[in-house]
């Protein structure tokens, strides 16, 4: 489904380009290198968060001892 919508986004997008202005000078992206950024930053944002949970549930290096209350 995504990947779908991702290709209706990009045929709709791909001729069109951003233009802005950097230090005085003109520049002109095409928009699709926006989407492409946008994915790529949404993977590294979520393998952070993956690392980041498989974090808490690593093996401790030292051992846990558990005493026993009478």
């Amino acid at each position: 489904m995504k990947a779908a919508l991702i290709g209706v986004v990009v045929t709709a997008v791909a001729p069109a380009h951003i233009r802005f202005v950097i230090l005085a000078q003109r520049v002109s992206l095409p928009a699709i290198w926006l989407l492409a950024v946008g994915e790529l930053l949404a993977a590294a944002g979520s393998t952070w968060l993956a690392v980041r949970a498989l974090r808490r549930f690593r093996s401790s290096p030292y051992r846990r001892f558990v005493r026993s209350v009478p």
